[in-house]
Formats: C-alpha cells, structure tokens, sequence
C-alpha cells in the first residue's frame, strides 16, 4: 500500500510519520468508514514538547471521524489499534473516535466541536469543519469549567481511577494539595488510561493554571480557544491582569523552557516553588467564577445548562452557600425528571461533604 499523504502536516519528519502509518492502519482496518482525521492540541500549533523517552513528552491529540455513526464493535477495534500503536515509540498517541452524526448534531454540540473547528490541523479525507456547529456560549463555558475542576481535583483525590463528577469533591476554598512537598504537591505524576504512570512534572500544574485561565478569559471576552497557546496569547492580549505573569510564566517556562519536567537548577526550582505557592488563589478565584456562572444556570440556564451545573456542583461544595443551596433545592420539583433527578444527587453530595 502507498501510506497516505498528509493534508496539512505538522512539519516534524518523526510526527508526520506516526500520522502517516496511524491513518493508513486505520485506512487497512476501517476501509471506506473514516471520513475525516484531525489533529488538535500542540502539535497542532507547533507548542509541543519531546522530551525523548518520558512521559513528559506532549501527545498526539488525533481524532478520527466516521462516517455516519460508530458501531460498539468499531470503537473497541479502534481502541485496540491505539492500544497497539502505543507501544511503538516514546511519543504518546492519545486518539479519538468520533461519529460524523454527532459532530453535524446542532441540538447537541460538545466541545469537541470546539477543538476541531478553530484548533485543528486536517490531516486526511472530507474536511467537515465548515459544517460543524459552534458549541453555544454557555455550554462551552460549563466545558471549561468541568476541565478545570477535573484537572484541579486530580490533585485532591484519595481515590483511583479518577473520575468525572470528582469521587471526593473539593472544597471551597481550596488549599495546596500537600504542603509538606517541595512544590506543594502540584508535581503529582500524570496518569494514563493504559494505567501506566508518568515521572513527577508540570503538566498537571499547567493543565490546572490554564484552564483557570480559560475561564477568566472565555468570561471577560466572549472568546473561544482550542489550544493552551490560543489561551495563554488570548490571554495577555484581552486581559493582562494580576494573574498574567503567573499565566505567562508557567507556559513559557513550565512547558516551552523545561519541558513539562521539574528544573534541574536551585534557582529555577525556587521560581517553580512561588508559581506553585500562587496557585491555590488562581484556582479559588477559578472556582468563584465558576460558582456565580453555575448559580446564573441554574436559575436561568436551558436543561442542559442547568444539568451541565448541577453536575460541576456534585465536583465542588461552597460550604455555606445559602444561594446555591436554595437554587439546587429548587430544582428538586422541576417538572423535567432528568433535571430533578440530577438536583436531589447533587443536594446529596452538598449535604454530605464536609
């Protein structure tokens, strides 16, 4: 067979080549079914990192869309690829099935939707993303804040495997995960859906500043981004404000500089020390814009908007919150059952956090 020819390629020999043989096996084992295969996240901006044979390295954020829809049978012969795929080189393959019908869906955007269509290179087949729909507002701000308290809660959490709504909720307002640790826990190894485990680093630190980040911005500006780059240059340029050396320092240096790993030197070490100590405040702010944004949905929000904030809400209690509390309650008599439903699990969480 003739490996396919990238559409838009990321330039880097060793990269496009993983691309190449992932989309022809894919091409071999799914024939006629694909339609479309894109890239997302840093490889897709030229923002990523290898760091050689370390978990440290940025992944491949690649994602194919079948045509149509996806049979059961399909998704598990497609996950067994990646499977086998992973363990071909140092460079982390993290690939996605999609169906055509769920992406073209207008009454039901995600937000892959999002990264897709404005932070995607397009590597192979129909480019669709002219006809995908934007993820409404609302919607995708209560997807930025799900992320955030997803990343933010990894640090948090006494049980594994960690899910979404978070096993143990946070709680507000947060604190260092460990502060008997040298950078305060916030250097707590990332974890693989394969099960295996990265080195001590910065990627979790990253992911939990940017994403709070992305929510101040997304808020303040009405802007959309796709990548952590779009986030960080959004950022700067929209608001530069108190949380921007902190934004800009942890990108620039946590990732671009020393690779998502801890630095070697005392110096930069000490740097790394404060950024951490910073952190917990970035991630209570986060979580008080979260808060007010999730109590407007509640009370005015559509039925997703409304089951979107219920469900952040089973992942962080405000202690105290006499107005959330009232809000949730409320929610238990709503004529929807999914809504009602969703509220009493969530009363449940609150009343039983402490």
């Amino acid at each position: 067979m003739t490996l396919p020819d990238l559409l838009d390629p990321t330039g880097i020999l060793k990269i496009d080549n993983i691309l190449k043989g992932f989309i022809g096996l894919c091409e071999l084992t799914f024939p006629e079914r694909i339609s479309a295969y894109y890239l997302g996240g840093s490889y897709s901006d030229g923002n990523a990192i290898d760091t050689g044979p370390t978990n440290n390295s940025s992944d491949l954020d690649l994602f194919a869309i079948f045509k149509e829809e996806i049979k059961p049978e399909e998704e598990e012969k497609f996950n067994e690829v990646v499977l086998c795929c992973r363990q071909f080189g140092t460079i982390g393959l993290d690939a996605h099935p999609a169906a055509e019908t769920q992406l073209l869906d207008t009454a039901s955007p995600n937000v892959l939707n999002t990264l897709i269509k404005i932070a995607s290179l397009h590597l192979y087949g129909r480019d669709i993303r002219p006809e995908i729909p934007q993820l409404t507002f609302p919607h995708y701000v209560q997807q930025v804040i799900d992320h955030g308290l997803f990343h933010s809660g990894q640090t948090r959490q006494t049980q594994r495997p960690i899910t979404f709504p978070l096993k143990d909720p946070m709680v507000y307002p947060v604190t260092a995960p460990d502060p008997s640790k040298p950078l305060l826990g916030y250097d707590m190894p990332v974890r693989y859906p394969d099960g295996t485990q990265g080195p001590p680093g910065t990627r979790l630190l990253i992911a939990i500043v940017l994403w709070a980040a992305t929510l101040g911005l997304v808020l303040k500006s009405g802007r959309y981004t796709g990548t952590k780059y779009q986030s960080v240059k959004l950022y700067q340029e929209q608001l530069n404000d108190e949380w921007t050396p902190l934004v800009e320092g942890i990108f620039y240096k946590c990732k671009k500089e020393w690779g998502h790993e801890i630095p070697p030197g005392e110096a930069d070490q000490t740097q790394l020390r404060e950024w951490c100590e910073q952190t917990p405040a970035l991630e209570n702010h986060f979580l008080e814009q979260a808060r007010d944004f999730m109590l407007a949905q509640l009370r005015d929000g559509d039925k997703a908007g409304k089951i979107g904030a219920l469900m952040g809400l089973q992942s962080v209690v405000y202690p105290g919150d006499s107005e959330l509390l009232a809000a949730v309650s409320a929610l238990q008599t709503d004529p929807d059952k999914d809504i009602a439903e969703t509220a009493a699990a969530t009363l449940k969480v609150i009343t039983e956090t402490r």
